[in-house]
């Protein structure tokens, strides 16, 4: 009988092997997918969050970078209004130095102009002034005078009354005037006896002097 057993078991073991071959087969496979799964799980879980965190930094640099466009929009706005400003001043300065240099070259002009009516002037009063003062002293000392000076002093005195200034009152000028209307003859005659006439020669003296 334990030999009928004994001899029935390789058949059993051998019916039964490719089952439990399948079987096992399937655990492994199920046990492998079960491991892999959890594999692919923690790799998803680590991918969606750096995909979490990723979008989230992107979205707080894009909010930053909407924000510095802003301010960059707001600062070229003002800067743009300060170079409007600032090209208005410009333009103004540049207008008020044209009218400066104008004013200067005007002014230059005028005074280049004052100062060659001065020279001439002045050149005129020394020479005047020469003049009234020879004829002065000729006039003081005429009774031993030359009457060929005299006949210089009539000359020079036509020449140098008519530049009198104003300050000389008008009868004087006007006896002076006489005076050398007259003949040579009668100038040298007359002048050295005038003191009317030396009196106002001086006062055109001094007034020559002082305009100097």
């Amino acid at each position: 009988m334990r030999v009928a057993l004994l001899s029935l078991l390789p058949l059993q073991a051998a019916a039964a092997s490719p089952v439990d071959k399948v079987v096992e087969l399937l655990k492994e496979m199920e046990g492998k997918i079960e491991k892999d799964g959890k594999a692919e799980q923690k790799i998803f879980d680590k991918y969606a969050c750096w995909c979490e965190k990723t979008t989230a930094r992107k979205a707080e640099d894009i909010k930053d970078g909407r924000q510095m466009i802003a301010g960059l929009q707001n600062h070229i706005l003002s800067s743009k209004g300060k170079l409007e400003s600032l090209a208005a001043a410009i333009s103004e300065l540049e207008a008020e130095i044209k009218s400066n240099n104008e004013s200067q070259t005007k002014a230059t002009n005028i005074r280049e102009k004052e100062n060659a009516e001065f020279q001439a002037n002045a050149a005129e009063l020394q020479e005047a002034i020469g003049a009234l003062d020879k004829a002065i002293r000729v006039l003081s000392g005429a009774g031993t005078g030359n009457p060929g000076e005299l006949a210089q002093v009539q000359q020079t005195l036509r020449s140098v009354i008519e530049s009198v200034p104003g300050s000389v009152a008008g009868e004087k000028v006007s006896a002076v005037r006489q005076l050398i209307s007259r003949t040579p003859t009668q100038f040298i005659q007359y002048a050295p006896q005038s003191a009317t006439v030396q009196g106002i020669l001086k006062d055109m003296y001094d007034t020559f002097v002082v305009n100097l």
